[in-house]
Formats: structure tokens, sequence, C-alpha cells
């Protein structure tokens, strides 16, 4: 789609590019989906590559960065679908997952939001005259998010999962 457009939006010097990524674009979960994961990662580094040049051409890119989202398979209880995740690890590496993830359980607790309150921020992106680049759709996000570029190791990210 991105393809598509922007020889549009570079000739009329205008536009909007909107990625809706993840947290786990740029935080994983360990153990849960990573062809997900890795489909959120492929797009940040994709719209980080194309956000520079197109801003010649007064094409704002916007990745908004949503955490979980009340569906009806989460139900707005993330900790019972990510214990569904871990259980279903087999062997002594599932027996591995579980105490790590039962050690960590805090870094789990994040609110859920409604897919309303997503859109309104998609929106406000949208109509910003200069929208960011990253956009957290909440609190919690924001808190992760300013936690994981802090690091600019990734040692700290590391050393949370290994310390137990």
């Amino acid at each position: 789609m991105t393809r598509a457009v922007v020889p549009y939006m570079k000739e009329k010097r205008q536009g909007r590019v909107i990625q809706i990524s993840s947290l786990v674009g740029f935080r994983p979960i360990p153990f849960t989906s990573v062809p997900y994961i890795a489909s959120k990662m492929a797009l940040e580094g994709f719209t980080e590559s194309i956000a520079p040049p197109l801003g010649k051409f007064n094409v704002w890119v916007s990745l908004i960065e949503p955490g979980p989202i009340m569906t009806p398979k989460l139900g707005g209880k993330l900790e019972l679908f990510l214990e569904s995740i871990v259980d279903s690890v087999p062997g002594e590496i599932g027996d591995e997952v579980k105490r790590i993830y039962t050690a960590n359980k805090d870094q789990f607790r994040i609110e859920t939001q409604t897919i309303e309150a997503v859109a309104g921020v998609v929106q406000d992106t949208i109509i910003s005259e200069k929208p960011d680049f990253r956009v957290q759709t909440s609190d919690d996000v924001k808190n992760i998010a300013a936690s994981r570029f802090k690091d600019r190791t990734g040692n700290v990210i590391m050393e949370q999962w290994m310390q137990v």
C-alpha cells in the first residue's frame, strides 16, 4: 500500500503514512507469537527507513504503537491470555518458560485499551500539524517505550528476563 501511494504524495509534496504497529514491535514479549512479533519489528524498521527521505517531500510518517486491545479473544484479561500461551509450551522448555513468566508477571501488567481509544489516537495523529514519528496509545505503553529506548545496549531488558 505504501509503495502505491507514496509516489502520488511525493508529487503533491504532502501526505501522511500511518503504520499500525504494536508494543511488541519495539519490546517483544518472550515466548509469544514469533511471526506476529517479527512482522511488527519488520514494520518498525521499514517505517524508520522511509520516514527521513519522505520528510523531505512534506510526507509525515508515523508509527502507532498500541498495547493490548480489548477484543473478544482477550476479553480484557491479558494475564489469562499470556498464561494460556505460556501453558502451551511443552516439556522442559515449557517448565523454564513458566518459571520465567511467573517470576516476571509484574512486567505483564498492562492495561488493555478499547478499539475506540486506539482509533482516537490514530485520528489525532492524522489531524496533527506535525505528528510524532512514534505514537504510543496508552500511558502503560509510553512507560515501556521510555524504558526500552533509554537502554541503547538492550542489556537491561536481557537482565530483566535472565534474573530469575
